[in-house]
């Protein structure tokens, strides 16, 4: 257990950390910049290590692994358990490494290479030999994840992506959930604030979405959902799971959540970046404060996870030629959001 001298020393650790995250003058400077004037300004902030990126999906990639080394060296700083947490947080990128192969093995895209992959570019091999999900998902029997993906080997249709992600995502977060309990009074009312509410909106997401795009019965709405949420816990998700889709909506925006149905609210893309706005406001404190807790690191990956989407949505906003002023509409940091 990580005593009030850990929380110090990691404490002071993120606010050096900190001072190479993207503030708004950082922000105004890169959307004004080109392609590679923004990859040298990255690489000079210590978010990227080489500047030679022949593909965008590349630089994502490679975002997302210098901010798990960073991630791994506040570990040193930590107690057992929360060294704990911290693996348990990067097991998520190897999760999305799994739906990435089994995306792209399902879709036929052979177009990818070891560096497609954050965590495992073992999976690369696998993409290009296994002519199938079924015989992927097989090749996956020693991790802890498997249990979730063997009963859908025998889906086909379009829906069989779908279930493999909520899948995998309901053992993701009901592990770390789960986990929270395992730590000191103050670090577990910071995690699971911040995860509790990660899990009610992508089970609100994905009750939408099965309602709304691919008329799944009840039962399976509430299987599939992560029964640990900081205000949805089972009853409340069965409920949910039961109306039709405009009696969930109209129930759910009566809630601090009500923001995801507003505007263009059949879009995942307008979802998705209003739940990331969302949490970017809920949490961004934590990064700021520095109790003896968990909170201050949970903060800075969150607004770190953030900024890589910026860092993305931009670039590819420069490949498009797409104005600023558009640009800066698509981005979780921007106006009062970004960091001083």
């Amino acid at each position: 257990m990580a005593g009030a001298k850990d929380f110090a020393a990691v404490n002071t650790k993120i606010s050096g950390l900190s001072k190479n995250l993207l503030t708004n003058k950082d922000y105004q400077q890169i959307l004004s910049m080109s392609q590679p004037e923004i990859l040298d300004f990255l690489k000079k902030k210590e978010f990227i290590e080489s500047t030679d990126f022949q593909e965008l999906d590349y630089l994502s990639v490679h975002l997302k692994r210098v901010l798990i080394q960073k991630m791994r060296a506040m570990g040193y700083f930590l107690g057992n358990r929360y060294k704990t947490l911290m693996d348990l947080i990067i097991d998520r990128y190897e999760i999305d490494d799994v739906k990435k192969a089994i995306r792209n093995i399902y879709n036929k895209n052979m177009d990818i290479s070891k560096d497609s992959f954050v965590i495992r570019p073992d999976f690369f091999k696998k993409v290009v030999e296994k002519g199938n999900v079924i015989d992927f998902i097989d090749s996956l029997s020693e991790e802890s994840y498997y249990s979730y993906l063997r009963n859908y080997k025998e889906i086909e249709d379009e829906k069989l992506l779908f279930y493999l992600e909520m899948s995998l995502d309901r053992f993701h977060y009901s592990d770390i959930f789960k986990f929270c309990e395992k730590l000191d009074k103050g670090s577990r009312k910071k995690a699971k604030e911040l995860f509790g509410t990660i899990i009610d909106l992508k089970n609100l997401v994905w009750i939408y979405r099965a309602k709304k795009f691919y008329n799944v019965q009840d039962t399976l709405i509430y299987n599939y959902s992560i029964f640990r949420g900081l205000k949805f816990g089972p009853e409340e998700l069965l409920k949910l799971s039961r109306m039709d889709l405009d009696s969930f909506v109209d129930s759910i925006f009566k809630t601090d959540y009500g923001f995801l149905f507003s505007g263009n609210k059949n879009t995942d893309l307008y979802m998705s970046l209003e739940m990331d706005r969302f949490l970017y406001d809920r949490f961004y404190d934590y990064l700021r404060g520095n109790g003896f807790n968990i909170g201050k690191v949970l903060g800075y990956i969150l607004i770190y996870e953030f900024q890589i989407k910026d860092i993305m949505v931009i670039m590819q906003g420069k490949e498009f030629k797409m104005e600023e002023e558009t640009l800066e509409g698509y981005l979780i940091g921007n106006g009062e959001r970004r960091l001083k």
